[in-house]
């Protein structure tokens, strides 16, 4: 088995451990709280949950961009979206131009510099934006050669909510809790609702790992 498949396959098996362990600590009969403890850490479950679910998109991707990096010598081999994107984020200066003129030129020539080089290091940064939902995941995807996946997929259609809508329920979750809404102070969040965003989760670890090694197999990222 290729090294990237092992890691692909230890991350997935080790962040699908920790969010059982998460579930097993606060909603099994093994650790007793009292009602306001409960409250307190059922809150909290969507806030691990979210974390574990965000610190897998990057790291998988960076083992993604590591196993590309070993593969390819030149920008030019990539496909376009995934050209553009290395080169911006090489240079942030695309999201914030520079407003002097000597700044300008600066940007410029190690612009032309960099795209002149025969040989580039990919850069491993994976931007998630503010929150990585399924549009952002798949953004993701395009930008790398992949398909993206159907709002409607596998039991997230109809009479189910599509996958869209339980991401964004989920983020709703844990942005509330994660920046202290007053509102939520007294909402508990229920085994049967952590279940749901529980299980989304797992089935994007195995969906995301399953069409990264794809793309690496059939290196569709290439032009």
């Amino acid at each position: 088995m290729n090294d990237y498949k092992i890691e692909l396959h230890d991350l997935v098996s080790e962040t699908e451990s920790n969010i059982y362990n998460i579930e097993k600590l606060i909603y099994t009969s093994r650790y007793s709280f009292l009602p306001q403890d409960f409250k307190v850490m059922s809150k909290q479950s969507i806030v691990i949950l979210y974390s574990l679910w965000e610190g897998f998109v990057q790291e998988v991707f960076q083992i993604f961009l590591k196993e590309v990096n070993a593969n390819v010598n030149s920008l030019y081999q990539l496909n376009e979206d995934f050209m553009l994107s290395q080169v911006e984020n090489s240079f942030k200066q695309f999201q914030n131009y520079p407003s002097k003129e000597e700044s300008r030129k600066k940007f410029h020539k190690r612009l032309n510099e960099f795209l002149l080089e025969d040989n580039h290091e990919l850069n491993t940064v994976v931007n998630c934006k503010n929150n990585v939902e399924i549009d952002v995941l798949n953004n993701l995807f395009k930008t790398y050669g992949m398909e993206a996946i159907p709002y409607k997929w596998k039991e997230y259609s109809h009479p189910n909510n599509d996958l869209k809508q339980v991401m964004k329920d989920f983020l709703h979750y844990r942005n509330n809790q994660a920046h202290g809404n007053r509102i939520t102070a007294d909402v508990v969040i229920e085994h049967s609702e952590f279940e749901i965003y529980k299980n989304v989760v797992i089935d994007l670890l195995h969906e995301t790992s399953r069409k990264l090694e794809e793309c690496l197999n059939n290196r569709t990222y290439l032009k």
